[in-house]
This record gives structure tokens, C-alpha cells and sequence, in this order.
């Protein structure tokens, strides 16, 4: 007789096999609901966009002789002055995921014919597990994303762990203010004082650079001259910069280049500063990525201070990295006026550097003036191929006695003119083609700035582009450029040479268009408005603007390298 043997589990494997089971689903089943968190919230963020873009559309040519909305909270696009008085039979549903809540600002409508917002402001989509999006509307018209934050914790962290991920406890910020108090002037306290924003047309740049521009290879301040009085005692050994007096600290961004891939989108940096050695961290500019020009201020920082930035780069969830001051990564450093360039390929070849960078080198050291350092980021690994240009950061420390602010460009000629008035050229409210030179107290610029006039008489070319002042879109327009970055190709148009020609092509003919036709731009800073990076003039013609905010970043990135196209030439030609 056979005796057959039947094989099965042991009770010891069927309790492993059910431990692994339930260990798996333990992991991925919260990964797979972050995952479809994340992607609600991308559907609403594309949403909501595309809302707002079709109502502008609508707007723009005319649709039912009307204008057109967008509600946020539930995605409406309606006809009509507002959301409550709409006609209902013409509204048009782009549905948000019901997880998904509407914040900050609710309902946006445009104009008719130029398609420009009646109301500005931020929409925060927030998803349930805390995490938001944030879609700004501009007064030219551009809907974009800025921000994107992680929950926060439910710990009680310090009033700038949102924007940093600090999860330092309560109480290291009730000793921050112990040791404030316990300071030798206590009567005094930090004040900080945000910019209002980026600078549109010199952005990133300084007016008064006058500086002892001797090279010193250490990393020790040198005397200061007598023209520099106001200029703090400091010291910025060990990877960080500490304060030797009491100061008044501005944090002013040059510039920011950071890229996803060689070829790849542009990644938004965003800024946060430490007075203490890290123990507690405040967010830059309120935590917006940068793009140059931006400048921010803490008055009466205590001698003895240790200041330390922060950059953290992000795309997406595709790309995170930070780098600090003082890590031990390389990644982030710093430079006093006079120090050596880094020896690597990027910065012995001045066509990879970025005009913001450019301008802070010469004769081979960075020339910054006064008791100026900088800071420079590079937020992938650091090698011989690093460029950090990621971000670049201007740190300007002066004494509380000196209470001047630093002036740009246009205070300092305001200051100049005799008898408290100053020449500019005006645009007639309604007839912008027919401007012309009046005379107006300084008092009365900043208004006259906000409709669109210009420092100098209307004819005037101040930068010597051949332009003059009222027609020149980019004013400090530079030949030849830094366009191509790599090399001419068929079809494309650069200043390389010192001319007001654009070369056509790699055998860098004579072209077809000059500086007058793109209205004092050059290529690159036709790049510049695309990306960005600066926007000159250019939200004075907010259609131009807009399509040019709208071009490819691969489009903008080749034509950076290999120079601008006809088409890109003709639609500012055409504008």
C-alpha cells in the first residue's frame, strides 16, 4: 500500500508569510495614498490654471461681449463683472478633487481686450495632508506657480520652521530672546526690513562700487578706507560670517541660474538666514524663489552674531537638494572683495558665467566695494564642473550709525539734481506714443515710477545702445553679449561683435536686424525677460510679456546657446 505525503505549510511559515504581508502593506499603502494626495493636488493646480487661462482668453477676444472670471473655490469660469451678478447659463465647470481646499485669493476676473487681472493676489490649494500649492496672478496677467510646502509638524516649532523644515523646539526661541535681552544694549532689538520685491530694471546690480579692489587670496577682511566708514568689523573664517559689532545686515540676491538637467527647466531657490549659528532660521523674501534684485534688511544685529544662509532648490518631487553655510559640503561659499575666482573650467571661461556673476569679476578676483561678501550656491554635488550659480548672494554689513539706506541708480541721480527737481521722460496717461521731457520734484518720482516714466530726458541714450531713452526696453544693453553661449548656428541672430548689428549665423555675418528693431535689446536679455531673470521694461507691453513668459524653458535654454531665432527677433521687432 502507498502512503503519499502531502506537503504544507507550518504554522511558523504561515505567520511569517502573514507578518511580510502585512509589513508590505503597511509601507506602500501610505505611500500610494501620498502618491494619489500628490497627484489630486497636481490636478488641481493644472486645474485651476487652466481656468484662469480660458477666462483670460475669453476676455481677450471679446467672448460674448463680456467679461470673464474665474471662482476658485469650486473652479468656475463665468461671465460677467463678478461671481455673485454672472449669468449662470454660461458658467464653465474645471472641478477641483474634493480633498482639495481653496484659499487666500478667491475670485479673479479680467479685462476686457488687454486680459490684465482686476484682482492680484495668491490662490493656495491645500491638500488633506497639509501640503499646498500656491498659483500667484500678477497685474501683467501671468498665473504661475511659487510655492510649494511640506505639512507641517505638529510639534511646536519655531515661527520660521514652516519654511525651513526646522522642527526646533519653542523653547530655544524663548532663549533666543533671553540672550537678546541679556546683550549689552538691550534696549534695542533686530528689525527686519523685506524689499518689496524684485528690482525690474537693475536688478542685481550696484551703483556704487567704488572698492579697493587689491586681490587678498585670505578670507580676512582688510582695512577699511576712509570712504568706507560705515562698513562693519567682521570676520568670516570657519564657513560662516560673524559679526565683530553690532550691524545692520542686508542679504541682497544677485542673481539665481539652477537648472534640472543640463538642458532642463529652471528650479526655484528660495532663501533662509540664520542670526544665531542655526539655531533658529528666518525665511528670505517670504520664502519666494528668486530671481535677482531682491534685498532684505535686519537692523541692529548684536556683535558677536553668526549668520549663516540657507538655499534649497526644488522641482516638483523630482528634485530637493539644500546646501548651508558651514555643512562640511563645499557647497556654498564665500568670497570677500578681492579674493580669487575658484580655478575651475566654468569660471576661466567668462562666456558659462551669467551677467550677474560676470559683472562681480574683474582682472580675475571678485570686486565687490565695502565690507561686502559673497555668498555662492551649488546645490548638486560639488566638483571641478560646478559653476554655483545656483544663487548668489550679496551680504552688506554697515554700522547702525550710518542710517543712510544704499541708494540705486535713480536715487542717486535724484539726489544729484540741483534745487530738489529732476528731469524725466514722461508718458501722457492714454498716449504713451507721445512722451516727453518735464521737470518734477523728487517728492514726486516714486508715482510718476509706478505709471511707467523714466529717469533722463526722452531722448537721451544712456547706455549708448543707439536707442533712446524712451524707446529702450533694456536699458545697460552690453556688446558684445555673452549670447551664444557655445556657438552661432544657421538662422541665428547675436551681438558678438561690438556693433549695434545682430551677426547672423557660425560664419557670423552681417544680419538683417539691429539693436533698434528689438527696441535696445539684445539677446540675451530677450533670454533674461523669458526666463525671468529680469524684466526691463517689458511689463510695460504686457502681450509681449506674456508670450515671451510663455516660451519653452528648453527653447530659451538652446537659444542661450546658440542664439536667438528670427521668430524671437520679429515678436519683439513687431511688439
Amino acid at each position: 500500500m502507498r502512503i503519499i505525503i502531502r506537503q504544507a505549510f507550518t504554522a511558523i511559515e504561515t505567520a511569517i508569510t502573514i507578518a511580510i504581508v502585512g509589513i508590505t502593506a503597511g509601507i506602500s499603502v501610505p505611500m500610494y495614498r501620498n502618491f494619489l494626495i500628490k497627484n489630486e493636488l497636481d490636478l488641481a493646480s493644472g486645474q485651476m490654471v487652466q481656468a484662469m487661462r480660458s477666462a483670460q482668453i475669453r476676455s481677450q477676444s471679446g467672448t460674448e461681449d463680456s467679461k470673464w472670471g474665474v471662482f476658485a473655490p469650486d473652479g468656475t469660469v463665468f461671465r460677467g463683472e463678478s461671481y455673485e451678478t454672472r449669468d449662470s447659463a454660461y458658467d464653465d465647470a474645471y472641478p477641483l478633487p474634493p480633498s482639495i481646499t481653496v484659499s487666500g485669493l478667491m475670485e479673479v476676473t479680467f479685462d476686457r481686450l488687454d486680459g490684465v487681472p482686476e484682482q492680484t493676489g495668491t490662490v493656495t490649494l491645500t491638500a488633506v495632508n497639509g501640503e499646498s500649492r500656491s498659483i500667484a496672478v500678477n497685474s501683467n496677467g501671468m498665473m504661475f506657480e511659487v510655492l510649494l510646502e511640506e505639512p507641517p509638524s505638529s510639534a511646536k516649532a519655531s515661527p520660521f520652521a514652516k519654511a525651513t523644515g526646522d522642527k526646533s523646539e519653542g523653547k530655544e526661541e524663548s532663549e533666543e530672546s533671553e540672550e537678546l535681552e541679556e546683550s549689552e544694549e538691550p534696549e534695542e532689538s533686530i528689525q527686519e526690513h523685506p524689499s518689496s520685491g524684485a528690482e525690474s530694471s537693475d536688478a542685481g546690480e550696484d551703483t556704487d562700487e567704488e572698492s579697493n579692489n587689491e586681490p587678498s587670496g585670505a578670507l580676512t577682511p582688510a582695512p577699511a578706507p576712509a570712504s568706507e566708514s560705515c562698513s562693519a568689523e567682521y570676520s568670516s573664517a570657519g564657513g560662516s560670517i560673524v559679526l565683530k559689532e553690532k550691524a545692520n545686515v542686508t542679504f541682497k540676491v544677485l542673481g539665481s541660474h539652477a537648472r534640472y538637467g543640463d538642458n532642463g527647466p529652471q528650479i526655484q531657490v528660495r532663501l533662509t538666514v540664520s542670526l544665531d549659528g542655526g539655531r533658529t532660521w528666518r525665511a528670505l523674501y517670504d520664502f519666494r524663489g528668486i530671481n535677482g534684485g531682491e534685498s532684505q534688511s535686519f537692523e541692529n544685529v548684536p556683535a558677536g552674531s553668526d549668520l549663516l544662509i540657507k538655499a534649497e532648490g526644488r522641482y516638483g518631487w523630482m528634485f530637493k537638494r539644500s546646501a548651508q553655510m558651514k555643512d562640511g559640503s563645499n557647497n556654498m561659499r564665500i568670497f570677500e572683495n578681492g579674493a580669487a575666482v575658484p580655478q575651475n573650467p566654468n569660471f576661466s571661461n567668462p562666456q558659462k558665467l551669467q551677467q550677474f556673476l560676470r559683472e562681480k569679476i574683474k582682472g580675475g578676483a571678485f570686486s565687490m566695494g565695502g565690507r561686502k561678501v559673497l555668498v555662492l550656491a551649488e546645490l548638486r554635488d560639488s566638483d571641478l564642473e560646478s559653476d554655483y550659480q545656483d544663487a548668489a548672494i550679496e551680504v552688506i554689513m554697515e554700522k547702525p550709525a550710518c542710517e543712510a539706506p544704499k541708494k540705486t541708480e535713480e536715487e542717486s541721480l535724484v539726489e544729484r539734481t540741483q534745487e530738489n527737481s529732476i528731469t524725466i521722460c514722461h508718458f501722457p496717461p492714454g498716449s504713451r506714443d507721445k512722451p516727453n521731457t518735464i521737470s518734477i520734484d523728487s517728492s514726486a518720482w516714486p508715482a510718476h515710477k509706478l505709471k511707467g516714466d523714466r529717469i533722463g530726458p526722452c531722448a537721451e541714450d544712456r547706455d549708448l545702445d543707439g536707442v533712446p531713452n524712451f524707446l529702450d526696453l533694456c536699458p545697460d544693453t552690453h556688446v558684445p553679449e555673452s549670447v551664444p553661449s557655445e556657438y552661432l548656428l544657421f538662422g541665428r541672430f547675436a551681438l558678438t561683435s561690438k556693433s549695434q548689428i545682430f551677426m547672423h549665423g557660425p560664419r557670423k555675418k552681417i544680419g538683417e536686424y539691429t539693436l533698434n528693431d528689438t527696441n535696445g535689446c539684445s539677446c540675451e536679455q530677450i533670454i533674461d525677460a523669458a526666463e525671468n531673470k529680469k524684466q526691463y521694461y517689458f511689463n510695460e507691453h504686457p502681450f509681449l510679456y506674456r508670450n515671451l513668459r510663455g516660451l519653452f524653458p528648453s527653447f530659451t535654454s538652446d537659444a542661450r546657446k546658440h542664439g536667438c531665432i528670427k521668430q524671437l527677433i520679429e515678436m519683439v521687432k513687431n511688439d
